[in-house]
């Protein structure tokens, strides 16, 4: 082979690797892109996908993973893989999870608690509304109203299914405690 023809290969060889590594994946991108319109759409989180989550996070808060007192991902829409330690990752792929697909689930799982908690709120207010109607001034009354009317405008916000309140309502309190660290999994907790 000359000298000439080796230049040439060596020139393609380099220029083919060039392209190859600098060309974004397409897989990485439409992860990413994936990511971005799970939080736009507000992805359904199953019941055995929220006890595998809560036995996961019980561990993830237990063994402070994260190292730090605020463990929320944050509510942008920046990928959590891209954004916390590598060991994070790491941690959670040895256990199952996409960090992305974890910490979605973690920020739908708070909403899901908060629409259940707001719910019952607005369940209360109804009954008190309904049962001391006659004892209450008009004041008090139109108060209580705005405020009911204010919950379900705020219920509404979560975008959350009836489906996913239902799936927490029976365990709630217990749900709420695990997501704040102030309890841990069990299994035998949930039926």
């Amino acid at each position: 082979m000359t000298k000439r023809q080796r230049f040439i290969i060596r020139w393609l060889v380099l220029t083919l690797l060039a392209v190859f590594v600098l060309t974004p994946l397409p897989g990485l991108r439409s992860e990413k892109q994936d990511y971005r319109e799970q939080l736009l759409r507000g992805d359904f989180v199953s019941r055995g996908e929220m006890l595998q989550f809560l036995e996961t996070w019980s561990d993830f808060t237990a063994k402070n993973i994260f190292q730090s007192p605020d463990i929320q991902a944050s509510l942008s829409m920046e990928k959590p893989s891209e954004s916390f330690p590598p060991k994070v990752a790491r941690w959670l792929r040895n256990r199952g999870w996409h960090a992305d697909r974890f910490f979605y689930v973690e920020q739908r799982l708070k909403s899901i608690v908060k629409s259940a908690q707001l719910q019952q709120q607005v369940l209360e207010n109804r009954k008190l509304l309904a049962s001391t109607k006659p004892n209450f001034s008009n004041s008090a009354y139109n108060a209580l109203q705005n405020l009911i009317n204010e919950q379900d405008a705020q219920l509404n916000l979560y975008h959350v299914t009836q489906g996913e309140i239902d799936m927490v309502m029976p365990q709630l309190p217990l749900i709420s405690d695990i997501l704040e660290g102030r309890a841990v999994y069990r299994p035998a907790s949930f039926f």
